[in-house]
């Protein structure tokens, strides 16, 4: 991950706090519409355990970043509801004067979405 993270063609959003702030700063402040996919943890742990297991060794992000078993990214996935969506909720709140927040919660929520968004 760290030799990953190094070039321009393989960074990922780190959850790091003062990542993660100056992130939801830059980004919630340019949009007017911000799309939460609020799945349960469960059904994003599983597939990206299958994500993993179809894709792996293959560059399927960026070109030499293979994809692999990441633990301390399926450690993200389930601690999301505890340790993430807090301060995306505190970054929501701080923007929700000039914000549409629209927050789907299954996959049949997010497959009506994308077919709404494609009319």
């Amino acid at each position: 991950m760290a030799s990953c993270a190094k070039r321009p063609s393989c960074r990922r959003l780190l959850d790091r706090r003062w990542e993660l702030r100056r992130y939801f700063d830059v980004r919630f402040a340019r949009a007017d519409t911000v799309v939460v996919l609020a799945l349960p943890r469960l059904r994003c742990l599983i597939r990206a355990l299958l994500r993993v297991c179809q894709h792996h060794g293959r560059d399927v992000q960026a070109v030499g970043c293979p994809e692999r078993l990441d633990l301390t990214f399926l450690r993200w996935v389930w601690r999301y509801p505890i340790d993430s969506r807090p301060r995306l909720k505190a970054a929501l709140d701080r923007y929700q004067a000039d914000l549409r927040v629209i927050e789907l919660t299954s996959s049949a929520q997010v497959g009506a979405f994308l077919r709404a968004a494609g009319e």
